[in-house]
Formats: C-alpha cells, structure tokens, sequence
C-alpha cells in the first residue's frame, strides 16, 4: 500500500471512532448541548478533509446530523472508507437512533481502533465494556476462577433483570468477579415503563424500551424480527435492568451460544464447556472422547463490521481440534445472502451457520 494510502485510511479510520464516540456521548446527553470533545474532534477532522478538496459541507450541528442521516458513501470525505462499516447504510436514523452497526463497532472499539486515541471518558458503552474485559484479564491470570467467569457470564445471559422486592440472589461465585452488583445492574430508565408497567421481550426476556407508544428491544431489529413484541408479558416489581452495555455486549450475543449449547447436549456422546481458556473462545465440544470442535458464536447485524473483525482475529490453534465460526441461522433469514457475503468478505475464516455444525456433530 502506498504510504498516502496508508495515512489516509489512518486518518479516515480515526474519524470514525471520535465520530462514533461522539455521538453515543451525544445520545446520552439527550441530543442536547453541550457537545462532546469527541464529536467536535470528529466534525473538525471532516471539515479539515472537506477543505482539502475544496468543499463546504456543514456549518450547524443540526446541518452535520442532517447529513450523517445519510448513507456514509455520499459525505464521507477521505478517499478510503473506515474499515468494518457498510458505506450504504447511515450513522443515525431521522429519530436520531444510532444504527445498530456502528453499536457494534463501537461495542468492540478496543479489539478495532488499534493505536487510535479518543476520550474514553465520555464513552459510557466502552468503559462498562471493559468490566467484562478486566474479568476475563483476572480469569487468565487465575484459571481457577474460570467456573466463576463461566457462572458470572452465565447469569448476565439469563438475567437481564433481577427482583429487588424479592432480595437479590446472585451466586457467590458470581460475586468473586462481577464486584458490585451496580457495575453490571442499574434503575430502570423512564422509557422502560409502560402503562405503570414494565414489559419482557418474548425472546431475550429484557426489558422492553417504549417510544410513541411502542416498543423495542435494546438492538433496534433484532428481537423484534425474531418474535412478535405485541406478546410481551408485564410485571409490576421492583427491579434493576442489566446495563444496556451487557446487554448487548453479553447477554444478546449469549443467547445463540447458550442456544447452541443445549442442541449440542442433546446429541448422545457430546460434551461441552462454555467459555475456556478464559474465554478465549465460545465452546469447546468433544463427541465420543475422540472427535472435537473449537466454536465461536458471532452474531453481528452487519456482515461489513463481523468480516472486519474476523480478518483482524486469530483463531485458536489446537491440534485435533477443527474451528469454526458459527453464525445463528435467523441471520440469514433477516438478511438473504449473508453467509456468502461474509464468506466472500473473510474468504480465510472457516464459517458455518449453526444448524450446518449442528448436523456435522450428529453425523460424526
């Protein structure tokens, strides 16, 4: 690559995570000002770019998030696109919703953003981000604590709320790694209660978000394509939610890998262990004491942002043991094409829908 290639993509890099950073920062604040470091640093290195060419692009702050409501391939002004982002899609919706790509390019900035730099402290979703990260550092310095990594990420899955007027009942292996329950557990917010009540999503058992009168689950598209939210269940206790970070950090991504592992269990002559090695995978599956399989679940939205991440990834090597990526097949319902687009974006990944590694275990 020539060197102004180089520093181009670089730079056009960078801006993207300030950018991004700028605007979950900004959506905290309500859309109000005042404005982020972050997002004036963004605004400023595109406008810098825009100069370069000659261009005047935007001059208010409702003109800028006029523009990035738009796809990113018509304003973007560096000659290379960012890396792991679809150049069709926009950056926000015109309910001033981030898109649920750049949430997971945001979700894993530390794996992406390389030597880039950005003022983390206004970024809520990286630093509770991190608390999963400062676990699975402990587990790889202790491995005798990887059944409490194994029971702490285990319960995020399957609690997404927890009853407070019942007491809270969390297992003490659980408590050596999570700390405070407040780092992983909040109030619920205003727009959670609906009717006096609050409402659990059919499929993650979360609790639902309500905006004009109708509700959505904490990845926009998700939940909601999968089951039918008119058949939520209400409850009227007092609770905490689980940071809208775990949720999607944790609890939705373990939703597939807990879905895999009971399909696995019921297949005669099957074991296997959730998160090993610290988490350095998903599962690790063994059949007849002689045959095993390597697995991590990825459930991304966007084939763009997954292929990116798996380019940049290093499969574990284990002698004996095959890898795989699995992709939960609803994916390839909500988005026809998209393991072959990943495959073709990865062509080096070896990947499989998860009823394709499901069937390869039965029959081995």
């Amino acid at each position: 690559m020539k060197e102004e290639n180089y520093v181009d993509t670089s730079k056009s890099n960078e801006t993207l995570s300030f950018l991004m950073s700028g605007l979950v920062a900004l959506a905290e604040n309500n859309w109000m000002y005042p404005y982020p470091s972050t997002l004036i640093r963004a605004r400023g290195l595109l406008f810098g770019a825009y100069i370069e060419q000659g261009n005047w692009k935007f001059q208010s702050i409702s003109e800028f998030l006029r523009m990035i409501q738009t796809p990113l391939k018509d304003w973007w002004p560096f000659s290379e696109l960012p890396d792991g982002i679809d150049p069709d899609i926009p950056m926000i919706d015109s309910q001033l919703q981030i898109s649920s790509q750049v949430e997971e390019l945001l979700l894993d900035l530390d794996d992406l953003s390389g030597n880039q730099k950005f003022n983390a402290s206004e970024l809520k979703l990286v630093l509770d981000n991190r608390k999963i990260r400062d676990a699975v550092l402990k587990v790889q310095k202790h491995p005798e604590l990887e059944d409490a990594y194994v029971t702490l990420r285990r319960f995020l899955i399957e609690n997404p709320w927890i009853n407070i007027s019942d007491g809270i009942h969390i297992p003490n292996e659980t408590i050596q790694l999570m700390g405070k329950v407040s780092d992983f557990y909040e109030k619920p917010s205003p727009n959670m209660l609906h009717e006096g009540k609050y409402w659990l999503c059919p499929r993650c058992n979360g609790i639902l978000i309500w905006a004009d009168e109708k509700p959505r689950c904490a990845t926009k598209g998700l939940c909601e394509q999968i089951v039918d939210l008119a058949q939520a269940r209400a409850i009227t206790n007092e609770i905490s939610t689980l940071k809208m970070t775990f949720r999607k950090r944790v609890q939705l991504p373990g939703l597939p890998e807990l879905e895999l592992h009971r399909e696995l269990a019921k297949i005669p002559g099957v074991s296997i262990a959730l998160w090993p090695e610290a988490d350095r995978y998903d599962l690790l599956v063994e059949k007849n004491g002689n045959m095993r399989w390597a697995i991590d679940v990825k459930d991304y939205a966007s084939e763009f942002t997954l292929s990116n991440l798996l380019r940049q990834s290093r499969p574990p090597y284990k002698k004996d043991v095959k890898f795989y990526y699995v992709i939960p097949d609803y994916r390839e319902r909500m988005t026809s094409g998209y393991l072959q687009k990943l495959k073709k974006l990865a062509p080096q990944a070896k990947i499989q829908l998860m009823s394709t590694f499901l069937r390869e275990v039965t029959k081995a």
